[in-house]
Protein backbone atom coordinates (compact mmCIF):
# COMPACT_ATOMS: atom_id res chain seq x y z
CA UNK A 1 0.00 0.00 0.00
CA UNK A 2 2.82 2.38 0.83
CA UNK A 3 4.44 1.55 -2.51
CA UNK A 4 1.21 2.24 -4.38
CA UNK A 5 0.76 5.57 -2.57
CA UNK A 6 4.34 6.52 -3.34
CA UNK A 7 4.11 5.58 -7.02
CA UNK A 8 0.53 6.70 -7.55
CA UNK A 9 -0.49 3.27 -8.87
CA UNK A 10 -3.87 1.99 -7.73
CA UNK A 11 -4.47 -0.59 -10.45
CA UNK A 12 -2.47 -2.61 -12.89
CA UNK A 13 -0.73 -0.01 -15.09
CA UNK A 14 -1.93 0.32 -18.64
CA UNK A 15 -1.07 2.47 -21.56
CA UNK A 16 1.97 2.98 -23.69
CA UNK A 17 5.12 1.25 -22.55
CA UNK A 18 8.55 2.80 -22.16
CA UNK A 19 12.05 1.41 -21.82
CA UNK A 20 13.08 -0.48 -18.69
CA UNK A 21 16.38 -1.60 -17.26
CA UNK A 22 16.11 -5.35 -17.77
CA UNK A 23 13.63 -5.52 -20.62
CA UNK A 24 13.80 -4.79 -24.35
CA UNK A 25 12.84 -1.23 -25.38
CA UNK A 26 9.18 -0.20 -25.26
CA UNK A 27 8.07 -3.19 -23.17
CA UNK A 28 7.91 -2.18 -19.47
CA UNK A 29 5.03 0.15 -18.47
CA UNK A 30 6.20 3.66 -17.63
CA UNK A 31 5.08 3.52 -13.98
CA UNK A 32 7.24 0.45 -13.41
CA UNK A 33 10.43 2.12 -14.64
CA UNK A 34 12.86 2.89 -11.84
CA UNK A 35 11.36 0.38 -9.41
CA UNK A 36 13.19 -2.61 -8.06
CA UNK A 37 12.10 -5.99 -9.43
CA UNK A 38 10.55 -7.01 -6.13
CA UNK A 39 8.74 -3.68 -5.75
CA UNK A 40 7.51 -3.60 -9.34
CA UNK A 41 6.23 -7.16 -9.17
CA UNK A 42 4.00 -6.15 -6.25
CA UNK A 43 1.78 -4.18 -8.61
CA UNK A 44 1.63 -6.85 -11.31
CA UNK A 45 -1.84 -7.96 -12.47
CA UNK A 46 -2.64 -11.59 -11.75
CA UNK A 47 -5.24 -11.80 -14.51
CA UNK A 48 -3.70 -12.48 -17.94
CA UNK A 49 -6.53 -10.53 -19.56
CA UNK A 50 -5.26 -7.35 -17.88
CA UNK A 51 -1.56 -7.82 -18.48
CA UNK A 52 0.54 -6.04 -21.05
CA UNK A 53 3.64 -7.27 -22.81
CA UNK A 54 5.70 -5.31 -20.30
CA UNK A 55 4.08 -7.19 -17.43
CA UNK A 56 4.94 -10.50 -19.05
CA UNK A 57 8.56 -9.46 -19.64
CA UNK A 58 8.90 -8.27 -16.06
CA UNK A 59 7.33 -11.45 -14.67
CA UNK A 60 9.71 -13.63 -16.68
CA UNK A 61 12.88 -11.63 -16.08
CA UNK A 62 12.39 -10.57 -12.43
CA UNK A 63 15.20 -11.88 -10.19
CA UNK A 64 13.01 -11.69 -7.09
CA UNK A 65 9.45 -12.21 -8.38
CA UNK A 66 6.52 -11.82 -6.03
CA UNK A 67 3.59 -14.17 -5.68
CA UNK A 68 1.73 -12.03 -8.23
CA UNK A 69 4.36 -12.84 -10.86
CA UNK A 70 4.08 -16.56 -10.04
CA UNK A 71 0.28 -16.39 -10.17
CA UNK A 72 0.30 -14.56 -13.51
CA UNK A 73 2.69 -17.03 -15.14
CA UNK A 74 0.82 -20.00 -13.66
CA UNK A 75 -2.49 -18.77 -15.07
CA UNK A 76 -0.93 -18.25 -18.50
CA UNK A 77 0.46 -21.80 -18.57
CA UNK A 78 -2.80 -23.25 -17.24
CA UNK A 79 -4.79 -21.46 -19.95
CA UNK A 80 -2.51 -22.76 -22.69
CA UNK A 81 -2.52 -26.32 -21.36
CA UNK A 82 -6.30 -26.26 -20.91
CA UNK A 83 -6.68 -25.32 -24.56
CA UNK A 84 -4.50 -28.28 -25.56
CA UNK A 85 -6.42 -30.73 -23.37
CA UNK A 86 -9.83 -29.44 -24.48
CA UNK A 87 -8.76 -29.85 -28.09
CA UNK A 88 -7.77 -33.44 -27.33
CA UNK A 89 -11.17 -34.13 -25.74
CA UNK A 90 -12.92 -32.70 -28.79
CA UNK A 91 -10.85 -34.88 -31.10
CA UNK A 92 -11.59 -37.97 -28.99
CA UNK A 93 -15.33 -37.37 -29.31
CA UNK A 94 -15.12 -37.17 -33.10
CA UNK A 95 -12.60 -39.96 -33.62
CA UNK A 96 -13.51 -43.56 -34.39
CA UNK A 97 -13.16 -46.24 -31.74
CA UNK A 98 -9.59 -47.59 -31.51
CA UNK A 99 -8.12 -50.72 -30.09
CA UNK A 100 -8.85 -51.00 -26.36
CA UNK A 101 -5.29 -51.99 -25.55
CA UNK A 102 -3.92 -48.91 -27.33
CA UNK A 103 -6.41 -46.71 -25.51
CA UNK A 104 -5.47 -48.23 -22.17
CA UNK A 105 -1.74 -47.77 -22.85
CA UNK A 106 -2.22 -44.13 -23.82
CA UNK A 107 -4.58 -43.40 -20.94
CA UNK A 108 -1.92 -44.35 -18.42
CA UNK A 109 0.24 -41.40 -19.51
CA UNK A 110 -2.43 -38.97 -20.75
CA UNK A 111 -3.33 -36.09 -18.39
CA UNK A 112 -6.88 -34.82 -18.01
CA UNK A 113 -8.43 -31.48 -17.23
CA UNK A 114 -9.08 -32.59 -13.66
CA UNK A 115 -5.34 -32.82 -13.07
CA UNK A 116 -4.67 -29.25 -14.23
CA UNK A 117 -4.22 -26.47 -11.64
CA UNK A 118 -1.83 -23.56 -11.00
CA UNK A 119 0.26 -25.93 -8.88
CA UNK A 120 0.22 -29.10 -10.96
CA UNK A 121 0.66 -27.64 -14.43
CA UNK A 122 4.40 -28.56 -14.64
CA UNK A 123 3.54 -32.22 -14.00
CA UNK A 124 0.77 -32.07 -16.61
CA UNK A 125 3.21 -30.58 -19.10
CA UNK A 126 5.73 -33.35 -18.45
CA UNK A 127 3.01 -35.96 -19.00
CA UNK A 128 1.99 -34.29 -22.29
CA UNK A 129 5.57 -34.58 -23.53
CA UNK A 130 6.33 -38.05 -22.21
CA UNK A 131 8.31 -40.09 -24.77
CA UNK A 132 5.93 -43.05 -24.32
CA UNK A 133 2.80 -40.94 -24.45
CA UNK A 134 -0.16 -41.07 -26.80
CA UNK A 135 -0.55 -39.51 -30.22
CA UNK A 136 -0.85 -36.01 -28.73
CA UNK A 137 2.44 -36.45 -26.89
CA UNK A 138 4.16 -37.57 -30.07
CA UNK A 139 2.71 -34.65 -32.01
CA UNK A 140 3.80 -32.17 -29.36
CA UNK A 141 7.28 -33.65 -29.26
CA UNK A 142 7.60 -33.09 -32.99
CA UNK A 143 6.58 -29.45 -32.51
CA UNK A 144 8.92 -28.90 -29.55
CA UNK A 145 12.46 -27.72 -30.12
CA UNK A 146 15.37 -29.49 -28.39
CA UNK A 147 15.64 -26.53 -26.02
CA UNK A 148 11.96 -26.86 -25.07
CA UNK A 149 12.30 -30.60 -24.44
CA UNK A 150 15.41 -29.98 -22.34
CA UNK A 151 13.52 -27.36 -20.31
CA UNK A 152 10.63 -29.76 -19.69
CA UNK A 153 13.09 -32.46 -18.59
CA UNK A 154 14.70 -29.96 -16.23
CA UNK A 155 11.32 -29.39 -14.57
CA UNK A 156 11.69 -32.90 -13.19
CA UNK A 157 14.64 -31.71 -11.11
CA UNK A 158 13.89 -28.08 -10.23
CA UNK A 159 10.88 -25.85 -9.69
CA UNK A 160 9.59 -23.53 -12.39
CA UNK A 161 10.85 -20.49 -10.45
CA UNK A 162 14.42 -21.80 -10.75
CA UNK A 163 14.35 -21.69 -14.54
CA UNK A 164 16.23 -18.94 -16.33
CA UNK A 165 14.35 -16.24 -18.28
CA UNK A 166 15.50 -17.87 -21.52
CA UNK A 167 14.12 -21.26 -20.44
CA UNK A 168 10.82 -19.70 -19.38
CA UNK A 169 10.55 -17.90 -22.71
CA UNK A 170 11.36 -21.11 -24.60
CA UNK A 171 8.64 -22.93 -22.71
CA UNK A 172 6.05 -20.23 -23.39
CA UNK A 173 7.00 -20.09 -27.07
CA UNK A 174 6.53 -23.84 -27.41
CA UNK A 175 3.12 -23.78 -25.72
CA UNK A 176 1.91 -20.90 -27.85
CA UNK A 177 3.03 -22.69 -31.03
CA UNK A 178 1.30 -25.88 -29.85
CA UNK A 179 -1.94 -24.03 -29.16
CA UNK A 180 -1.79 -22.35 -32.56
CA UNK A 181 -1.64 -25.81 -34.17
CA UNK A 182 -4.79 -27.10 -32.46
CA UNK A 183 -8.09 -27.58 -34.21
CA UNK A 184 -9.77 -25.22 -31.78
CA UNK A 185 -7.38 -22.41 -32.62
CA UNK A 186 -7.72 -23.16 -36.32
CA UNK A 187 -11.48 -22.93 -35.86
CA UNK A 188 -11.09 -19.55 -34.15
CA UNK A 189 -8.77 -18.32 -36.88
CA UNK A 190 -11.12 -19.63 -39.59
CA UNK A 191 -14.11 -18.02 -37.91
CA UNK A 192 -12.33 -14.71 -37.65
CA UNK A 193 -11.13 -15.07 -41.22
CA UNK A 194 -14.69 -15.73 -42.38
CA UNK A 195 -15.94 -12.78 -40.36
CA UNK A 196 -13.23 -10.56 -41.80
CA UNK A 197 -14.05 -11.84 -45.30
CA UNK A 198 -17.74 -11.13 -44.72
CA UNK A 199 -16.91 -7.61 -43.57
CA UNK A 200 -14.65 -7.15 -46.59
CA UNK A 201 -17.32 -8.45 -48.95
CA UNK A 202 -19.89 -6.15 -47.38
CA UNK A 203 -17.50 -3.23 -47.75
CA UNK A 204 -16.82 -4.13 -51.37
CA UNK A 205 -20.58 -4.42 -52.03
CA UNK A 206 -21.16 -1.06 -50.34
CA UNK A 207 -18.37 0.48 -52.42
CA UNK A 208 -19.95 -0.96 -55.56
CA UNK A 209 -23.32 0.48 -54.57
CA UNK A 210 -21.70 3.83 -53.93
CA UNK A 211 -19.92 3.65 -57.28
CA UNK A 212 -23.17 2.75 -59.05
CA UNK A 213 -24.94 5.60 -57.28
CA UNK A 214 -22.12 7.96 -58.19
CA UNK A 215 -22.19 6.76 -61.81
CA UNK A 216 -25.95 7.27 -61.91
CA UNK A 217 -25.59 10.79 -60.52
CA UNK A 218 -22.84 11.55 -63.02
CA UNK A 219 -25.09 10.24 -65.83
CA UNK A 220 -27.93 12.48 -64.67
CA UNK A 221 -25.61 15.47 -64.52
CA UNK A 222 -24.31 14.70 -68.00
CA UNK A 223 -27.86 14.34 -69.34
CA UNK A 224 -28.89 17.64 -67.76
CA UNK A 225 -25.75 19.28 -69.14
CA UNK A 226 -26.49 17.85 -72.61
CA UNK A 227 -30.06 19.15 -72.43
CA UNK A 228 -28.89 22.61 -71.35
CA UNK A 229 -26.28 22.58 -74.10
CA UNK A 230 -28.88 21.57 -76.71
CA UNK A 231 -31.24 24.29 -75.49
CA UNK A 232 -28.44 26.85 -75.59
CA UNK A 233 -27.40 25.76 -79.08
CA UNK A 234 -31.03 26.08 -80.18
CA UNK A 235 -31.21 29.59 -78.72
CA UNK A 236 -27.94 30.52 -80.42
CA UNK A 237 -29.19 29.08 -83.73
CA UNK A 238 -32.44 31.10 -83.50
CA UNK A 239 -30.51 34.25 -82.64
CA UNK A 240 -28.13 33.71 -85.53
CA UNK A 241 -31.07 33.06 -87.86
CA UNK A 242 -32.74 36.27 -86.71
CA UNK A 243 -29.49 38.16 -87.13
CA UNK A 244 -29.08 36.69 -90.62
CA UNK A 245 -32.69 37.62 -91.50
CA UNK A 246 -32.20 41.14 -90.20
CA UNK A 247 -28.95 41.46 -92.10
CA UNK A 248 -30.58 40.13 -95.28
CA UNK A 249 -33.50 42.54 -94.84
CA UNK A 250 -31.12 45.44 -94.25
CA UNK A 251 -29.12 44.48 -97.34
CA UNK A 252 -32.31 44.30 -99.40
CA UNK A 253 -33.44 47.68 -98.10
CA UNK A 254 -30.06 49.21 -98.85
CA UNK A 255 -30.08 47.72 -102.36
CA UNK A 256 -33.57 49.06 -102.96
CA UNK A 257 -32.52 52.46 -101.69
CA UNK A 258 -29.51 52.50 -104.00
CA UNK A 259 -31.75 51.48 -106.91
CA UNK A 260 -34.17 54.32 -106.16
CA UNK A 261 -31.33 56.76 -105.85
CA UNK A 262 -29.95 55.71 -109.20
CA UNK A 263 -33.44 56.04 -110.78
CA UNK A 264 -33.83 59.57 -109.47
CA UNK A 265 -30.39 60.50 -110.75
CA UNK A 266 -31.17 59.21 -114.24
CA UNK A 267 -34.51 61.08 -114.44
CA UNK A 268 -32.86 64.28 -113.27
CA UNK A 269 -30.12 63.86 -115.88
CA UNK A 270 -32.67 63.26 -118.58
CA UNK A 271 -34.56 66.44 -117.65
CA UNK A 272 -31.35 68.44 -117.66
CA UNK A 273 -30.37 67.18 -121.08
CA UNK A 274 -33.76 68.00 -122.56
CA UNK A 275 -33.64 71.51 -121.09
CA UNK A 276 -30.20 72.14 -122.59
CA UNK A 277 -31.35 71.04 -126.01
CA UNK A 278 -34.35 73.41 -125.81
CA UNK A 279 -32.10 76.30 -124.92
CA UNK A 280 -29.81 75.69 -127.83
CA UNK A 281 -32.83 75.52 -130.13
CA UNK A 282 -34.13 78.86 -128.92
CA UNK A 283 -30.73 80.38 -129.34
CA UNK A 284 -30.57 79.36 -132.95
CA UNK A 285 -33.97 80.77 -133.59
Amino acid sequence: RALRRATGVSKAPRGKATCGRRAPPALVPSRLVGLDDADASLIMPVNPARMSLGHLVLAVTAKRPSWRCHRLLARIHVSLLRTLLEDVDAEDEDADEEDEEAQAAGAALSPTLDMLSPITWPSVLRMLLHPDGDALAQRLRTLASPEALATVDRLREVEYAALSPLEKTTLLTFLVDAVNSTGRMRGVVDARSRAASAVLRAKVAEDQRQNEKFTEQVGKIRDAHAKRRAAWEEIVAVARAEEAAEAEAAAAAAKEARARSKGRGRSAGAKGASGAKGGRGRGRG
